[in-house]
């Protein structure tokens, strides 16, 4: 089955999101200005899906809210 995401890794700390995108990372470690690439960090958009949680870290705090994926949230 082919994935319905349209995901975009970026390779910078984004200010912006795009249009009925949202911006999401892993949960390798990092701080509030960490660029993706960097150690495992890994960062995207894509469209909106439910199993994208709001993520409360602080990166990329100028882009507004961004999230991670609820399957990689720990318990």
């Amino acid at each position: 089955m082919m994935s319905k995401s349209r995901m975009k890794y970026v390779s910078h700390v984004p200010t912006l999101v795009p249009a009925k995108r949202v911006l999401v990372h892993n949960l390798v470690h990092h701080g509030p200005k960490t660029v993706p690439g960097t150690n495992g960090f890994r960062a995207w958009f894509d469209i909106p899906r439910e199993d994208y949680v709001i993520c409360p870290c602080g990166w990329a705090a100028d882009a507004g809210t961004h999230y991670h994926e609820a399957s990689m949230e720990q318990d």
